[in-house]
């Protein structure tokens, strides 16, 4: 028996630690080492690092590129080969306008969530014949019936989308560049 010399307890001759407190009796085996202050640093900027890296890939699909840019907000969408050249797609979009306390603002936040989803469709490198956003708002009719009610339609095609420089315009302006926009009389003259 091998007496520990930090707590006196007896241990077994082939013990190479205390087993009441831990104590190494063996001098061949050597106590972990903690981690240095350094090297958990180190771990966690390369963990941030990749997470910024991967978070930054855009959508390989125009499905994920319109859900990553909606959201909870998407309604539906649907992408359709364009007949005339199969490799264009022709994308439809239905989503609901975010309550912004006024028409101005929901406005201005439902055509900048439309900017937003074509940009991130552009993104996928798909080619795109023409892209068409539906925004819907819950309007309530002289009844007092509530539903939601169609107030926008834009539509733009591949070749006015690959003239934008996305990080230079005012995406709630986004209707300007349309090709066809619609808005409801709600919203219209705002």
């Amino acid at each position: 028996m091998i007496n520990c010399p930090e707590c006196n307890h007896k241990n077994n001759d082939w013990a190479k630690m205390c087993v009441s407190c831990g104590n190494i009796l063996d001098s061949s085996v050597k106590p972990a080492k903690k981690k240095s202050k350094m090297t958990t640093i180190i771990i966690i900027v390369i963990c941030i690092f990749l997470f910024v890296s991967f978070s930054n890939i855009p959508p390989k699909n125009i499905d994920g590129a319109i859900k990553d840019a909606l959201g909870n907000k998407l309604k539906s969408s649907e992408v359709f080969n364009y007949v005339q050249d199969e490799s264009k797609k022709i994308v439809k979009i239905h989503f609901i306008a975010s309550d912004n306390l006024t028409a101005s603002y929901i406005k201005m936040s439902m055509l900048q969530d439309t900017a937003n989803v074509c940009e991130k469709i552009l993104s996928t490198s798909i080619p795109i014949r023409q892209i068409t956003v539906v925004a819907y708002f819950p309007l309530t009719d002289k009844y007092g019936n509530e539903s939601n009610t169609c107030i926008m339609t834009l539509s733009i095609n591949g070749e006015t989308l690959k003239k934008i420089n996305w990080d230079n315009i005012n995406k709630t302006k986004f209707n300007q560049l349309a090709d066809e926009y619609w808005e409801h009389p709600a919203i219209r003259g705002i």
